[in-house]
């Protein structure tokens, strides 16, 4: 039902038992995990609404689940193609534990679920207990051997890093900043996030958590010069926040258990976007540290402002039903939550913590009443931000020219604050030609002015570091999370695990697609490029080569294929 309404499905699968586990009353084995993938992937690609825009479904494991090195292979291109699912996106549900293993370079331990039932219930210390508990009993010989296997952490790690410079899969979250960080801890555990990573949300046998998500365009709330407009921004999420708690009560629902929670704890996602085309026109680069503390600023102002509506809401229209086992009855908001965070794992979370707002007076208004259990979450906005025409979420620009494929059709897209800047300087017309055969790329124009090279970087040019910075930036305003695309120049898997620790040690809740460059790229054969004298880029890597070897001859001593 949910894919019949073109639904984002987020779906964790670590309870079902592995492969080669007893099935009791016919005396046989189960199948295991992958079987089951398979069935949901033929699932979702059979759904189809004449053409819109089809469900899709994200599952997410529990590293520790004994199938996990089966479960990365199945975004792979190679293989068996009935232990591969093409449809679905993989996510991995990582627990604290993982990382410290990885930092100290100990064993991690692979179990079948149906020895390790409770581990999906537990978070923070209590799941480090029973994991290093199950890890004892095994070593001692009391789980049956079949059940469990043990393997160097850094290991399982590096397996997980090659699959994502693969494939982009599986989206890395964490399992334990997730849940130690909600506002509806005492409502219930979160098993998974949702499709895009953004959505942190209790289920249970009896309820499907459902959120309703909007997203504020920073580029309409600022001057041309990228001067925010702060109360027209705060009349808007005023206004959002209305709009979305009306969408509790009048949405339609695919089944029963997602009316419940969404009435239950009524839910809603505000987010934003454009927030690269802000920092365009305030003359910032991304990587520049002003655009991380510009991103804390703003969203501190969102925060702020949502949570304020939602507790007038709550004087006009009462609060929501589990307000009482919620955090907010307490007077915690989201940035009270760090200190928790920290306390749990045991060392500090790596981020700024300055305020610029009145949160004391904030909490004491919360303690009386919230009308939505959670009111932020920075969803990826990719189709959105299309139809408002800027940037998506936290984005930055991909490049400054580049193609998108949608599903009526593929369109050229252009960084207007780029065009507008180079109208003003009387530089557009002639830099185009260049600009499109370097994909965007400023650094690869001649006669291109070094402040616009610095300024417009590509999303590849970008270091991964001030993605998790802003990122990190973010979340610790956000009650729910924040969808994070990372992109990457290099492939090196010590470099990307270094960024995936970064995030971790700064308290993100998820990370989504891990975009890594291509080494090589489809020749531009539609480009003039006999018109404008330039020779295609494979002629000027052999010319290189020639240019290279030039002068040299073979001592007969390298002992190489073509002197055997």
């Amino acid at each position: 039902m949910l894919a019949k309404y073109a639904g984002g499905i987020g779906a964790a699968v670590s309870r079902i038992r592995a492969v080669g586990a007893p099935v009791r009353g016919i005396n046989g084995t189960s199948g295991g995990l992958i079987p089951f993938l398979h069935l949901y992937d033929a699932l979702i690609a059979s759904i189809s609404q004449g053409g819109r825009r089809r469900g899709t479904m994200c599952v997410y494991l529990e590293p520790w689940h004994l199938e996990v090195e089966a479960f990365l292979d199945l975004r792979r291109n190679a293989g068996d193609p009935y232990r591969r699912t093409h449809q679905l996106n993989t996510a991995l549900w990582m627990p604290d534990e993982f990382f410290r293993r990885v930092e100290a370079d100990e064993y991690w331990y692979l179990f079948d679920p149906a020895v390790a039932p409770e581990l999906p219930d537990l978070y923070g210390q209590e799941f480090a207990r029973r994991y290093r508990d199950l890890c004892a009993q095994a070593d001692a010989g009391l789980l049956p051997r079949r059940a469990w296997r043990r393997l160097p952490a850094r290991e399982l790690w590096l397996a997980i890093l090659a699959s994502l410079m693969e494939t982009g899969h599986p989206w890395i979250t964490f399992k334990d900043a997730g849940n130690l960080r909600s506002q509806l801890r005492g409502v219930g555990v979160i098993h998974s996030s949702n499709l895009c990573t953004e959505i942190f949300l209790p289920t249970s046998h009896e309820e499907v958590a459902v959120c309703n998500l909007g997203s504020v365009n920073l580029a309409r709330h600022c001057t041309v010069d990228g001067q925010l407009e702060w109360e027209k921004l705060a009349e808007t999420v005023h206004l959002a926040l209305r709009a979305l708690d009306n969408v509790i009560d009048v949405n339609l629902y695919p089944s029963e258990r997602a009316a419940r929670a969404n009435q239950r704890n009524r839910p809603v996602g505000l987010g934003l976007m454009g927030f690269a085309e802000l920092l365009a026109r305030r003359r910032l680069s991304y990587a520049d540290p002003r655009a991380a503390e510009l991103a804390d600023r703003v969203t501190e102002f969102l925060s702020y402002h949502a949570i304020l509506a939602s507790t007038e809401l709550a004087d006009e229209r009462g609060t929501f039903p589990t307000f009482a086992r919620s955090r907010w009855a307490n007077g915690v908001l989201p940035i009270d939550t760090l200190e928790e965070l920290a306390r749990e794992r045991g060392f500090p979370v790596d981020v700024d913590r300055s305020t610029t707002l009145d949160w004391g007076g904030l909490r004491e208004r919360v303690r009386r009443g919230m009308r939505n259990g959670a009111v932020m979450a920075i969803a990826p906005t990719a189709t959105i931000a299309l139809i408002a025409g800027t940037t998506p979420s936290l984005d930055p620009y991909y490049a400054n020219v580049f193609s998108r494929q949608t599903l009526s059709g593929k369109f050229l897209e252009v960084n207007p604050v780029l065009v507008e800047e180079l109208q003003r300087r009387g530089l557009w017309e002639r830099l185009l030609p260049d600009l499109i055969a370097a994909r965007g790329d400023l650094c690869a124009v001649p006669d291109c002015p070094p402040d616009l090279v610095e300024r417009f970087p590509t999303a590849y040019q970008i270091p991964p570091e001030a993605y998790v910075e802003v990122s990190a930036r973010v979340q610790k305003w956000v009650d729910m999370g924040v969808s994070r695309n990372l992109y990457h120049a290099a492939d090196r898997p010590g470099q990307l695990s270094a960024v995936y620790l970064a995030a971790w040690r700064k308290g993100l809740k998820s990370t989504y697609y891990c975009f890594v460059r291509p080494r090589m790229e489809v020749e531009q054969s539609t480009v003039a490029v006999n018109k404008a004298r330039r020779r295609p880029q494979w002629v000027q890597l052999v010319e290189q080569e020639v240019l290279a070897r030039e002068g040299a001859a073979c001592a007969l001593e390298s002992g190489c294929e073509s002197c055997q």
